[in-house]
């Protein structure tokens, strides 16, 4: 009876991580699908460009030449980058069609290396509301680059655990776009300026995903090595 027991908690503790991973994996599809559905929605703000309202106020100053090619850019980049690192990440196109997998990875890492990333970089510049805003936006994408990079050098490598753990890495960074929103709203909600909201969402969008990340790799690295004593 007591066997029979253990067994059936072990399988419903087991059941509840399966149910609770699976909620979060469609909450994330979900932010992520809603984000680059944003990014779309608001084209009609940017062709032509309109000065007067959302992310391009007060940017008429400079925004020509390098800056506007890098604005177009990315904004055009970005929410593809987002749907092809989803795309990544479902196991059955890994399992089931892994010429498919390495296509659209090839795609997702040029994306990111060649316009997603320095774009980003260039238009965290010009970023308002001052050096913590420019400094954020710019470690990203400097960060982003060289995860992305690094990740791809470790494919070609034939280092494949090594890799999933810095494209993993890389498309957190990516989804800073997400969380950027999901904070504009917080910000909204407790009425703080822009100028405040704005250097602080900077660095939350991106460092506390990667520091998370970091230290649940690390917890994992321990386990393997440290095996349960029975």
């Amino acid at each position: 009876m007591g066997r029979t027991t253990k067994i059936a908690r072990r399988c419903l503790d087991r059941f509840d991580q399966i149910r609770i991973s699976t909620v979060l994996a469609w909450f994330s599809v979900i932010a992520i699908l809603w984000t680059a559905m944003l990014i779309l929605e608001a084209y009609p703000f940017y062709f032509p460009p309109n000065f007067e309202t959302g992310f391009l106020r007060g940017r008429k100053a400079y925004f020509h030449g390098v800056y506007a090619i890098a604005f177009y850019s990315h904004i055009a980049t970005t929410p593809l980058a987002l749907i092809l690192g989803l795309l990544q990440l479902n196991l059955r196109i890994r399992v089931r069609w892994p010429a498919i997998h390495r296509r659209i990875g090839k795609l997702y890492v040029g994306i990111v290396l060649i316009c997603v990333a320095p774009s980003g970089l260039i238009m965290a510049l010009r970023a308002p509301h001052g050096y913590g805003a420019i400094s954020g936006f710019a470690v990203l994408s400097v960060v982003t680059w060289i995860a992305t990079m690094l990740g791809w050098i470790r494919a070609a490598a034939g280092r494949l655990d090594s890799h999933r753990r810095w494209m993993w890495r890389s498309y957190l960074l990516i989804c800073s776009a997400v969380l950027l929103r999901i904070l504009a709203v917080l910000a909204t909600d407790l009425q703080l300026t822009a100028a405040t909201a704005y250097p602080i969402a900077a660095w939350a969008s991106w460092l506390p995903s990667l520091v998370i990340f970091e230290v649940v790799m690390r917890f994992k690295r321990a386990n393997i090595k440290s095996p349960s004593i029975r």
